[in-house]
């Protein structure tokens, strides 16, 4: 099984200015930017030698990696640009045909003799799909790709997108269609699209649709990237920024070995792979001393973040035996996040935000009982038993049930307009009635209520938020911070009242009235309530599994029968970094922790260690919680003035424990991107050091 690593490189073509003015940086100063970003390397053509020369003197002794392209016509234009490729000493080329033959059949003899030659100078090549280009259109693509199985591609989604003018949301049979060239892809180029423009600004709210579906692409490519060393191929896996902002979004880490491995360009087709992964699955070693065989059954409770994550995983790693996904929803597994956001903000309807389609459901064998709802955990006989009668034994259990809204507990008059946000129902149902005039109060001033409030300010409604307590955020964010996204809200036109005490709802002139225990009251359209939420425990306790605020794990995330695991929202588990038992509501862990359980299942009996790491969007801004702030703890603050603010929180022994941000994407996701990495590594920063913008988060890490 070969090494993988990941290069992310910058486009040089990118970092253009093509302002009015006509300035233009240096080749030397875009370099030196994007070294400085910590990029693994560039992106560059290889078809004019001056230019090559000039690349090449820019980067001595730099140590970045580089990635070539070129546009040949004939066989001899790739020898050529090989040749030139040479003097960057690059990792691999990008290699976009620069003809257009209208048949198949006259397209095969070229890509085959282009391989031929990249084969013969040890030189790795990817096709990229590219408007203009023989790859131009995606189903010829697709043909191009049966006739050539060598072809290894290079995607760059944005044409495949814009050039069938995908409609959103994307459809079953063109989501298995950009599948299938992502199964064959060993590098991105990270360009977004929306249907009717091929290069999108990726930070206007009308473009968040767009840009989760390449996020979630890209995800699926990495994936399907990862699975190759099942096949033993060389798995070097490059992705290509397309803006120099984007270097705020790159994660800081090591700068990755740039020499190639392996050799063959051929590559064992994804079946036969999977075929092959599922002989593995009896060498593993079960906690309980047995053994689980292709006949042994797996069955996920909870078709959400966690559980569906779980059931992916399981197929990643080989696992062969009957898996059945319980789903208490009538709909496919769908992203949570985007009902408080994108989905009550789009102008059009866009549907849930499917986390896996039926088809990939269905290649990867796992069955979704969709509609049913476990109601019973027969322990002793290994039984779960559903609403609709049936039973499943299990070998293995995971328990994915995640939590509910937590109801007001206040009178509620019969017919007031009340509504929670949990499912693709509840956000349908707030969706239509948010809008230009409406009047909407919101009732808690957690992450869920803002958001709400911000999606229904933005639709043109009036809002008041009433939030109990004393501020909003009491529970996640400093009072300073929590202080900067109220004025936020304010500013957006939301009216947010502190210690209100609402005491009923009545139902008056066919509105809801808002009544508080200081005699006023106030009358909406819709009331939203958002106070926090519950774990869904009921059915592990009533098969008596230990619990404690949530199904009560241990560091392996299983539960009290070492049979039955548990991810996400509905458990607690014990955390080594800070040494207490905790329970995290939020969408990377319910993922992380899904993945971790299958991995677990299957034997390797690893703590779940992540720290964690939550996000929330405001409007145009983000706020960024990472790792656990401490009660009472003195904020550190790094001020980047009008676009972000930073605060870090040391434990008592000088450890980062904790930092969480407000304000400009790019600022934010990068400082806390650095400071996730700091903690995870328990390193002790000087004060002074975080408190200075002008330090190179970097630096610190040691």
């Amino acid at each position: 099984m070969s090494k993988q690593s990941l290069l992310i490189l910058q486009s040089l073509w990118a970092m253009e200015r093509r302002q009015p003015d006509g300035v233009e940086r240096s080749i030397d100063q875009n370099i030196a930017m994007i070294q400085e970003a910590g990029f693994d390397g560039i992106s560059t053509s290889c078809t004019d030698p001056a230019r090559v020369a000039l690349i090449a003197r820019a980067l001595d002794g730099s140590g970045l990696a580089v990635e070539g392209m070129c546009f040949p016509q004939t066989i001899d234009h790739l020898k050529a640009a090989i040749d030139l490729a040479r003097r960057l000493d690059v990792v691999h080329l990008d290699v976009q045909p620069d003809i257009r033959p209208r048949r198949v059949a006259d397209c095969v003899p070229l890509l085959e003799g282009w391989i031929r030659v990249a084969q013969d100078a040890n030189m790795p090549i990817y096709f990229e799909t590219h408007r203009n280009r023989m790859t131009t259109d995606l189903l010829f693509t697709l043909e191009l790709m049966d006739q050539v199985p060598e072809m290894r591609m290079l995607a760059d989604l944005s044409h495949v997108l814009l050039g069938r003018e995908f409609w959103y949301p994307i459809s079953d049979e063109d989501e298995a269609q950009v599948r299938q060239v992502l199964d064959r892809t060993w590098a991105f180029h990270g360009r977004v699209a929306s249907r009717e423009q091929i290069q999108v600004e990726i930070t206007f709210p009308q473009h968040k649709i767009w840009l989760d579906l390449f996020l979630y692409w890209w995800k699926y490519g990495f994936k399907s990237w990862q699975k190759a060393r099942w096949c033993g191929c060389p798995s070097r896996f490059r992705l290509r920024t397309w803006s120099a902002a984007l270097c705020n979004y790159r994660p800081t880490r090591q700068r990755q070995h740039r020499s190639l491995e392996g050799s063959s360009l051929t590559q064992i087709p994804r079946a036969q792979r999977v075929r092959e992964s599922g002989k593995r699955c009896a060498a593993f070693n079960w906690r309980s001393g047995g053994h689980l065989s292709a006949k042994s059954t797996i069955v996920i409770v909870g078709a959400g973040e966690a559980g569906t994550a779980a059931a992916i995983a399981l197929r990643e790693r080989g696992w062969r035996g009957r898996l059945a996904l319980v789903g208490n929803e009538t709909i496919l597994p769908y992203e949570r996040p985007p009902l408080s956001k994108a989905l009550l903000l789009d102008e059009m309807n866009p549907g849930p935000k499917l986390i896996v389609t039926s088809q990939r459901l269905a290649e990867l064998e796992i069955e979704y009982l969709q509609g049913s709802e476990a109601v019973s955990i027969d322990r002793a006989a290994n039984m779960v038993t559903l609403s609709n009668g049936s039973a499943i034994a299990y070998h293995r259990l995971l328990l994915a049930t995640g939590g509910r809204p937590r109801k007001l507990s206040v009178p509620i008059a019969e017919g007031a307009e009340v509504a929670t946000l949990r499912t693709y129902e509840d956000a349908t149902r707030i969706r239509h009635v948010i809008g230009q005039g409406c009047d909407v109060i919101v009732i808690g001033g957690g992450f869920i209520g803002l958001e709400v409030a911000a999606s229904a300010v933005s639709r043109g409604a009036s809002v008041t938020v009433l939030e109990a307590g004393s501020r909003l955020l009491t529970r996640a964010v400093p009072a300073s911070m929590a202080e900067l996204i109220k004025a936020k809200h304010e500013r957006s036109g939301v009216r947010i009242e502190i210690a209100a005490i609402v005491e009923r709802i009545d139902r008056s002139e066919g509105r809801s009235k808002v009544v508080m225990a200081d005699g006023r009251s106030r009358d909406a359209d819709l009331v939203i309530v958002g106070v926090g939420a519950t774990p869904n425990v009921g059915l592990a306790q009533a098969a008596g599994l230990a619990i404690e605020d949530g199904i009560a794990l241990d560091e392996t995330l299983a539960t009290s029968d070492p049979h039955v695991f548990a991810a996400g929202d509905c458990c607690s588990f014990p955390h080594r970094l800070y040494e207490k038992r905790i329970r995290l509501e939020a969408w990377r862990n319910a993922q992380r922790q899904g993945a971790a359980a299958a991995a677990n299942m299957l034997g390797e009996n690893r703590p779940y260690e992540d720290v964690p790491w939550f996000w929330s969007d405001q409007y145009d801004e983000t706020l960024q919680i990472v790792g656990l702030v401490p009660e009472g703890g003195i904020p550190i603050i790094r001020d980047f003035g009008a676009r972000a603010q930073i605060l870090f929180y040391l434990a008592a022994d000088g450890r980062l424990v904790a930092a969480c941000g407000f304000g400009s994407l790019g600022v934010v996701a990068r400082e806390i991107r650095a400071a996730e990495i700091m903690i995870a590594r328990r390193l002790r920063p000087p004060v002074d050091a975080l408190a200075s913008p002008e330090m190179n988060m970097k630096k610190l890490m040691g």
